[in-house]
């Protein structure tokens, strides 16, 4: 070989070395094993609960390519101010992602995700106030931030190990590599089939990237829907047209309230309703979900299980449609304070004339305000309920239960104070709901009352709270749901009345509500599908009611 081609085959060979020199150099930084394993720290906390070897496979790969990413901007970056920002900022994410996926596992048996952001959005300073007084302290913050810290002390002294001692820097790039090709994978099939398969979930920051986009599409949703609301077309058939009021509780347990044969005496006043044959309980009712965002939508909603929101009205607006005037009385939600669509300022224009703008401390306060006309109405009225702080959700002078009336072998001082406040706060939801129906009773009405969904207190463990009901031993705790309907003496539909009683054991979903109400107050509109309420003898029996998106609860057993 001549000189100009031995030349030539060493410049072709440096230039070779060269790039894969700056390929490899990302991973030859302490930086990527440090990001490397925080990433992997994050990451796990799903795979508490998405078991199997193909969310571990991805979660490593995708781990190790985005740590290459944050390292390779980091080398990119020139000035030394802006490194030290970029740094800053990836490992205070990382961190930040750690804490809550970690402390959300341990306390709700779930990771950040799209329901813990929906939550988020949709958080006021009361709520957050509530939240932190019943799952939070001082101290407990101090522990999990002193954790972190030192963890990170750690964790950054075996990467400068594993560096020092160059290990596993051909095994980091195939894993890089192979991140890069799930990473592709991922992004075909969401800009084809819209569906980015269970990729984003195994990755923090793609979840909650994810997480943010579906946020989006649902305000995009909401623009649809108000189109849909505003050519929606009704008729009501009857010639007296009933009032009708739908309560939706918070938080309420069948297994807290002696309708359902529980124990303490919580609801007395329902109980002598019941008595004078008025009231009818339902005891085989279940929520579609365990969080108030996901069940406030099937409520409202005449789709079936949110496969068409966007196309399928809300029925205050067939309510409207067919001559009602709609007042909606909500102790939660008010316009432009969250992600739900009952705080779109335009959407809540189409299908209400009246709503309060107060937030009150407790609900009688609000059922005060109820402001009665003499036209066909729909009431909606939304509780605070026995969310919790369960302590704040009545006024002391209704504290009929103490930490003494519970079983001191079965759960601790501080747990029996709780349930107390639980109980407690279900006896004031009776006097609420006995209030409501004295507004009405003089008048051709008709009332459900449903909760938004159930609440588990200490049943299986040193656990209270709802929105983690799939990875609970037993869901039913947060997916059961209290179900009562009234009807006053005038009501204009004797037959329905005297349908009821023989409905009460009826397999029902909270999905299937808004069909039950257009039903009951007789009215025609194309949406409502007769199969879907209750009240009508083409009700279909068999449904099988799914639940958390994919659990068939007719079939489910208790783990």
């Amino acid at each position: 070989m001549n000189k100009a081609g031995a030349f030539h085959n060493s410049c072709f060979m440096g230039t070779k070395r060269f790039r894969m020199t700056l390929l490899l150099s990302p991973i030859k930084k302490t930086l990527f094993i440090y990001l490397f394993i925080l990433n992997l720290i994050s990451n796990f906390g799903v795979y508490f609960y998405l078991n199997g070897w193909i969310p571990v496979f991805c979660m490593v790969m995708l781990a190790a390519w985005l740590a290459y990413m944050e390292v390779a901007l980091f080398l990119l970056i020139r000035w030394k101010s802006l490194q030290f920002m970029w740094i800053s900022f990836v490992v205070l994410l990382h961190n930040i992602f750690i804490l809550l996926d970690y402390y959300l596992y341990f306390q709700f048996k779930t990771a950040f995700g799209q329901d813990a952001i929906n939550v988020l959005a949709e958080t006021n300073i009361v709520e957050a106030k509530n939240f932190f007084d019943t799952y939070l302290s001082f101290t407990n913050i101090s522990l999990w931030l002193l954790f972190l810290l030192v963890s990170n002390v750690v964790i950054y002294k075996i990467s400068s190990w594993v560096v020092h001692f160059n290990i596993g820097t051909i095994v980091s790039f195939s894993f890089v590599l192979l991140g890069w090709l799930i990473v592709t994978l991922f992004v075909y099939n969401f800009s084809v089939y819209r569906n980015g398969l269970d990729i984003p979930l195994y990755l923090t920051t793609t979840r909650v990237g994810y997480a943010l986009y579906n946020m989006y599409h649902t305000t995009q949703n909401v623009v649809v829907l108000r189109d849909v609301c505003r050519k929606t077309k009704a008729v009501c058939s009857l010639k007296d047209q009933p009032t009708m009021v739908l309560v939706i509780g918070e938080s309420h347990s069948v297994y807290h309230s002696s309708l359902y044969g529980y124990d303490k005496l919580t609801m007395p006043c329902m109980q002598k309703r019941v008595n004078d044959s008025t009231l009818f309980v339902f005891d085989n009712v279940v929520s579609t979900a365990c969080g108030t965002h996901k069940a406030m939508l099937s409520i409202f909603s005449l789709d079936s299980l949110g496969n068409g929101f966007a196309e399928t009205p809300l029925f205050p607006a067939c309510f409207k449609a067919a001559g009602y005037k709609a007042l909606m009385y909500d102790n939660q939600y008010f316009i432009g304070n969250s992600m739900l669509f009952l705080s779109d300022s335009k959407l809540s224009g189409l299908l209400f004339d009246e709503r309060n703008t107060e937030r009150y401390n407790h609900d009688m306060e609000m059922i005060n305000t109820i402001h009665e006309v003499d036209y066909p109405a729909l009431y909606i009225i939304h509780l605070w309920g026995q969310h919790y702080t369960y302590s704040e959700r009545y006024p002391k002078s209704y504290s009929l239960f103490c930490s003494n009336d519970y079983d001191k072998s079965r759960w601790t001082e501080d747990q029996r104070e709780i349930i107390a406040h639980y109980d407690n706060a279900t006896y004031y939801v009776d006097k609420v709901l006995d209030e409501i129906i004295r507004h009405f009773e003089d008048k051709n009405c008709c009332l459900v009352y449903l909760s938004d969904h159930g609440e588990e207190i200490y049943e299986l463990s040193n656990y209270i709270g709802h929105g983690s009901a799939e990875h609970s031993s037993d869901l039913k705790y947060q997916i059961r749901v209290p179900f009562l309907i009234w009807t006053s003496k005038s009501y204009s539909r004797p037959e329905i009345v005297e349908r009821l009683s023989s409905l009460q054991h009826i397999p029902i979903t909270t999905d299937d509500v808004s069909h039950l109400l257009i039903d009951l107050a007789g009215i025609q509109t194309p949406g409502f599908k007769p199969t879907r309420s209750v009240v009508n003898s083409r009700y279909n029996r068999n449904k099988r009611r799914m639940v958390l998106n994919s659990i068939d609860y007719d079939s489910y057993q208790p783990q």
